[in-house]
């Protein structure tokens, strides 16, 4: 009963933490969002109806509306886990062409005057051989938009923890796996993505608890939701999501699985569906 009662205090406490520091970054986007509104609204007040907007201004609302669309998904999609409706779109797909487009908006997230540089190294799928050279695809069976997330999440933490570093690189690392990652023994054909940072690491006493609910980092911000939410992603897909230090340098590397097919008529159908209907004579 006692044990119980521990839990729930403890419950209790990393609640009260998570609702204190989901207002911080709440408060955050919004702050500057208020500035740019009682400016604009102060020179239509002097100058009249028109107002001029400058590019800096409206950099200042897309940014800041971005990290409020993204705190109200995340706590969203916190939700949707706990009721259990968290639901997938499967469909098959090219895992590396995903990550390269993914690669491309995340590039927007790298500090200004930063010299970090984001290396992808892709693997392939078994049936590659029957396209062009030029073209290596890694087919999954995945919800797309889902996989996005658990993506994203992964290369803007690894921004986030190596932005001290001059000179960072971050590499995403894409595998066609056969066997389990840790035992070895044969298992159902999986992706294994992988995202490896040159930061701080991970503290011994966060490791444990990173992909549970509420587990932020006070210094660098953050609800703590966006890795629990990739964890339950991967794991209603089926695969695993972990992390680690690295062993033969400084930074950590968080990887995760989806299913693999490699049915290239599958790829190539699906493909197919989202291409206009043409009639052909």
């Amino acid at each position: 009963m006692s044990d119980a009662n521990e839990q729930l205090k403890m419950q209790g406490k990393i609640q009260t933490e998570f609702i204190n520091i989901a207002a911080h970054e709440l408060r955050t986007p919004i702050q500057p969002l208020m500035a740019v509104v009682d400016l604009l609204k102060t020179k239509s007040e002097t100058r009249g109806e028109t107002v001029e907007i400058s590019s800096k201004q409206i950099a200042i609302l897309e940014r800041n509306a971005i990290r409020l669309q993204r705190l109200s998904s995340e706590i969203l999609d916190a939700t949707r886990i706990e009721s259990g409706t968290l639901k997938l779109n499967l469909e098959t797909f090219d895992l590396n062409e995903k990550i390269r487009s993914i690669i491309e908006d995340t590039k927007s997230w790298i500090p200004r005057g930063s010299n970090m540089q984001i290396l992808f190294k892709p693997g392939t799928s078994g049936e590659e051989e029957k396209l062009s050279e030029e073209y290596t695809p890694l087919l999954v069976n995945a919800d797309k938009i889902r996989t996005f997330e658990v993506i994203s999440n992964l290369i803007r933490n690894a921004i986030k923890y190596s932005s001290k570093k001059d000179g960072a690189l971050i590499t995403i690392t894409t595998t066609p796996l056969d066997q389990e990652v840790e035992t070895g023994e044969e298992a159902h054909p999986m992706a294994l993505v992988s995202v490896r940072d040159q930061g701080e690491g991970i503290s011994a006493d966060v490791l444990p608890r990173l992909f549970t609910k509420f587990s932020s980092d006070k210094d660098r911000g953050g609800t703590g939701l966006g890795l629990y939410i990739a964890k339950s992603i991967v794991e209603a897909h089926g695969g695993k999501i972990w992390a680690e230090n690295n062993k033969d340098g400084a930074g950590a590397t968080l990887a995760f699985t989806l299913p693999r097919t490699d049915s290239i008529d599958d790829w190539a159908w699906s493909i197919r569906q989202t291409l206009p209907k043409l009639q052909i004579e």
